[in-house]
């Protein structure tokens, strides 16, 4: 397990633009998990406002009692040792800021799709869901993450089958219709 916590996060369209755009900036590979583009462009922004003292920077030492309150008694004994692990190493990893100045940064090409490409559909008509589905949606999907959670802290004990998946696909699209 590595240290630090995961989250469960929402990106906004633009953000995700954004993410790929801080991405091809450091070369990360294209076929990358889009998870772990965001979350390494979150780390290099975070590092860059750190370098120009937009954001102190952290003490490592603080980092537990800083983040008691967000555990909430999930894998807390996991957790414990992970940390007690971390700081016995220190804190070594790094994250690469930003090269370029702000002014010089150029956008990717947009990439123009060929005469052949399929025409997008025609705008659907929004369907309104049902509250209490939209609800048992939303229940299902907290067990859903807090098995993922344990899944991704544990995966030898914790199975994360397709039948769980296939629930987390189609309890999501009632949640976020619009994805």
């Amino acid at each position: 397990m590595k240290p630090g916590m995961a989250v469960t996060i929402r990106v906004r369209p633009l953000d995700c633009q954004s993410v790929l755009d801080v991405a091809a900036q450091l070369g990360m590979p294209a076929d990358s998990a889009f998870s772990q583009l965001v979350s390494t462009a979150l780390q290099s922004l975070l590092e860059t406002a750190r370098q120009q003292r937009l954001l102190p920077e952290p003490n490592p030492f603080d980092f537990a009692e800083r983040m008691a309150p967000y555990w909430k008694g999930k894998n807390t004994a996991k957790k414990v040792r992970t940390l007690a692990a971390t700081e016995a190493v220190g804190s070594e990893a790094s994250a690469v800021a930003l090269a370029r100045p702000r002014a010089e940064f150029r956008a990717p090409a947009k990439q123009v799709l060929p005469a052949t490409a399929v025409e997008p559909a025609p705008a659907a008509v929004e369907l309104v869901a049902d509250p209490d589905a939209v609800e048992r949606a939303q229940n299902v999907l907290t067990i859903l993450i807090l098995k993922k959670e344990m899944h991704e802290d544990d995966p030898e004990a914790n199975e994360w089958t397709q039948e769980d998946q296939q629930k987390w696909d189609r309890n999501y699209a009632i949640v976020y219709p619009a994805g």
